[in-house]
């Protein structure tokens, strides 16, 4: 029994060595560019549902408005209060959608 121990842990040590992390060559940088800029939010008019997501490109100096709207195909809401970024993600809280 402890022939076969001996030969399993062996094993075990050989396959974790053999192991080597690839390098992380397949990402693109260029397929997700880091944008540097602002989000501003429009608040819109209470219960006319046009509250917008514009983005601020100081090196460009250029807003482009509506963003929400140009990609998801639909408005954004009411009364847009707020908004987080996390990673890739934003979060936008709005009343009255």
């Amino acid at each position: 029994m402890n022939k076969y121990f001996v030969i399993a842990m062996l094993l075990l040590i050989f396959s974790l060595m053999s192991c080597e992390r690839d390098p992380n060559s397949a990402v693109n940088k260029e397929a997700n560019p880091v944008l540097k800029g602002a989000f501003i939010i429009n608040e819109g008019g209470w219960t006319k549902n046009n509250g917008s997501l514009s983005f601020y490109d100081p090196a460009k100096h250029t807003v482009q408005n509506n963003i929400f709207s140009a990609v998801n195909d639909s408005s954004l809401g009411d009364v847009v209060q707020s908004m987080s970024l996390y990673d890739t993600l934003g979060f936008i809280v709005v009343s009255n959608y």
